[in-house]
């Protein structure tokens, strides 16, 4: 799995295995470890895999290459970082965090889906980005904006998902009219 992750995602899993290695910890039980941050995302390739009737390894490809150029870990870190003052809190950033990863379910299972002759997923991803232009610069530009504040605050994510899931349904409809044909 370590060779699928993003450049940031495996990054962040060779940091973490150097840790534990630091740390004495044997090195299959080190890299094992390291992965558990990203054993959320293995259910939701399975998922997709199974439900599109898709390649397993180009889901997780796809899953991770998207989830670096959409920013979402930076995303999910946020979300997990929002202080919980009351139950409600606590329940608005787990239901943010579910949403997101459902969204860059969607978004793989789209690029997998999109009418295109190129074989490599990296181009797949390259020229669904391009098609989407539009969407895909608007979706940065907000990501910039929420960067750019001091504090964030719960609201934002509400609609910076909402942005990402209404993108994802146009992709999700427009995917069933293409196999509907």
């Amino acid at each position: 799995m370590p060779r699928l992750l993003s450049k940031t995602d495996r990054a962040q899993y060779d940091a973490d295995c150097e840790e534990y290695l630091k740390g004495g910890v044997p090195e299959a039980l080190a890299r094992l470890a390291a992965l558990n941050a990203h054993f959320f995302a293995v259910l939701d390739i399975i998922e997709v895999a199974r439900e599109a009737k898709l390649d397993l390894f180009e889901i997780a490809e796809a899953y991770f290459q998207l989830g670096e150029l959409f920013e979402l870990g930076w995303l999910r870190t946020q979300i997990t970082e929002l202080a919980s003052k009351t139950h409600w809190d606590a329940l608005a950033r787990s239901n943010y965090r579910d949403d997101l990863d459902l969204l860059q379910r969607y978004l793989a299972m789209s690029v997998l889906a999109y009418p295109t002759q190129e074989r490599s997923i990296t181009q797949k991803v390259q020229k669904w980005v391009v098609h989407h232009e539009t969407l895909f610069n608007r979706w940065q530009q907000r990501l910039a904006e929420m960067k750019a504040q001091p504090v964030l605050e719960p609201v934002m994510f509400s609609v910076i998902l909402r942005e990402l899931m209404d993108w994802a349904q146009s992709e999700r409809e427009q995917m069933y009219q293409r196999h509907k044909k």
